[in-house]
């Protein structure tokens, strides 16, 4: 283990030299290895599912489609043209990329670092306060459209995704990340379905050349 590393580990003393030969106290290395095991296990249970397995087809499906060049975006992003090929092909835990690097990557494909690594709407807390506050809506109001009430919350989710995206980078800003209360919906919902009355009344009446 290199000096000064971040990493939890455990300083096994020895004697000799590699010269001479290393001779190591053998119920000291035991027990390390014993600690290191139930550590393994203990962090399995806590992260399970943090291993990122689909980053790197997910940051090759984005190139492809908003670069397109990948030696061109390996040098946006200041790495080799070979550790991209790891980070597309390695499992995550192997390329293993740094935040800073993950936020150049997220940043130069105008998405989210959380979105790259696999990070599910079900972790973010102002999607799940929205998603619960427009589930409260629908069951408070009476007569709501199905169709209204589902096309409203989905444009409201790709406006909110839109703006978490736009907010990596310094110059574009769409908005605040604000959550949706029960009146947020319901007035968008009103604003949907007057646009849907207005549509309607705009047609012309009758049902062909001769109506």
């Amino acid at each position: 283990m290199v000096s000064g590393s971040f990493l939890m580990s455990t300083d096994i003393p020895f004697e000799g030299s590699l010269e001479a030969g290393i001779v190591l106290d053998s119920e000291k290395l035991k027990n390390a290895l014993h600690q290191i095991r139930e550590a393994y296990f203990r962090h399995r249970a806590l992260y399970r599912g943090m291993n990122g397995d689909a980053f790197g087809e997910r940051l090759r499906k984005l190139v492809d489609d908003r670069c397109g060049d990948y030696e061109q975006f390996a040098h946006d992003t200041g790495i080799s043209l070979s550790y991209l090929h790891s980070l597309m092909e390695e499992p995550f835990a192997v390329s293993n990329p740094s935040a800073r690097l993950l936020k150049r990557i997220a940043i130069r494909l105008g998405e989210r670092v959380a979105y790259l690594i696999g990070e599910l709407e079900d972790s973010d807390p102002i999607w799940i306060d929205s998603h619960a506050s427009w589930r409260a809506w629908i069951e408070k109001t009476p007569g709501i459209e199905a169709a209204t009430a589902l096309k409203v919350r989905d444009e409201w989710r790709h406006e909110y995704a839109m703006t978490r995206r736009d907010r990596l980078t310094a110059t574009s800003y769409r908005g605040s990340l604000k959550r949706m209360s029960e009146p947020d919906w319901d007035k968008r919902y009103q604003q949907v379905s007057n646009q849907k009355r207005s549509t309607a009344s705009a047609k012309p009446a009758g049902g062909g050349l001769f109506g």
